[in-house]
């Protein structure tokens, strides 16, 4: 057996590349379109002499597993009174038995805009008709299995005098949203919904794996994988590194830090793994290194 040196490097390659590409799943409302409608998703203020926040929720499921890192959504504002700035609670819920899971909350983010975006476009494709917006957001990576069903979720708060925001929609009887209303009760990103409300509305918001360029990064630190360890014993090279649950790592091998071909795939548990190349080596240098699968 040759003596190799072994070399171990984590590298993210996505970092270099911030671009809206194609995204996994759309569900953007056409424009212009005559039957258009709009549910508000938001703190709505002097409602009867009462706040009441309204959240509405529509599920979603994917062919094959990805990873979400950015979200657009489009709607717009009571009365065409758009706001100067307005802050969103943006979720990504589990299911549990046809509704969003409140104890299964994958992502929470909260978004504040300062400059609203206004497409052009009309609401009811008349030029009459209130201003629509489009919102996107770079998001902390978010595992989404293929197969099952999640929940997308925005939640707005344009403050009081603005009008709030009404998330647009168009109706489709072979899906369902879900909505509920309750007094405003703390802060809106912890407040849990009963989801007692069903509609046939598909809610207009798209899913990407890629960040949008231009706009804020989450922090990353997690994503990144992080190597612990890395050591050789008995002429077998092992490697330690950290993982964040359910995202799926590449262990990848290159003889000249050119060419590199997937050695094993390994899926996050959250905790620290294990991997051991056990193949005999057969060049003079072997370098290792360990990838985010795309």
């Amino acid at each position: 057996m040759k003596n190799s040196f072994l070399i171990a490097i984590a590298i993210l390659t996505f970092l270099s590349d911030l671009v809206f590409a194609s995204p996994f799943f759309s569900q953007r409302v056409p424009n212009p379109r005559s039957e258009d409608g709009s549910l508000s998703s938001s703190t709505i203020y002097n409602f009867f002499g009462r706040t009441v926040v309204q959240r509405c929720a529509d599920n979603f499921r994917i062919s094959s597993s990805k990873v979400v890192r950015s979200v657009s959504w489009w709607g717009k504002f009571k009365n065409n009174k758009a706001p100067k700035s307005i802050e969103f609670d943006v979720k990504i819920y589990g299911d549990k038995n046809g509704r969003p899971d409140n104890n299964k909350v994958l992502s929470s983010t909260n978004i504040s805009f300062t400059q609203l975006t206004d497409t052009g476009q009309n609401f009811g494709g008349k030029s009459t008709g209130d201003d629509i917006y489009v919102f996107r957001a770079n998001i902390p990576p978010v595992p989404i299995e293929a197969e099952k069903q999640f929940w997308f979720s925005v939640l707005g708060d344009s403050g009081e005098g603005n009008g709030s925001f009404g998330w647009r929609f168009i109706i489709d009887n072979r899906d369902i949203s879900v909505s509920n209303v309750q007094d405003l009760n703390g802060d809106i990103s912890g407040m849990n919904f009963d989801w007692k409300e069903q509609a046939f509305n598909n809610f207009s918001f798209v899913l990407d794996d890629k960040f949008i360029s231009g706009l804020p990064l989450p922090d990353l630190v997690s994503e990144i994988p992080e190597i612990e360890t890395f050591n050789k014993l008995n002429n077998l090279f092992s490697i330690t590194f950290k993982t964040q649950k359910a995202l799926l790592y590449n262990i990848e091998t290159s003889s000249d830090l050119k060419k590199w071909s997937t050695s094993r795939q390994i899926r996050g548990t959250g905790n620290t793994v294990q991997f051991t190349d056990e193949r005999e080596a057969i060049f003079k240098n072997q370098y290792f290194r360990v990838k985010l699968s795309e």
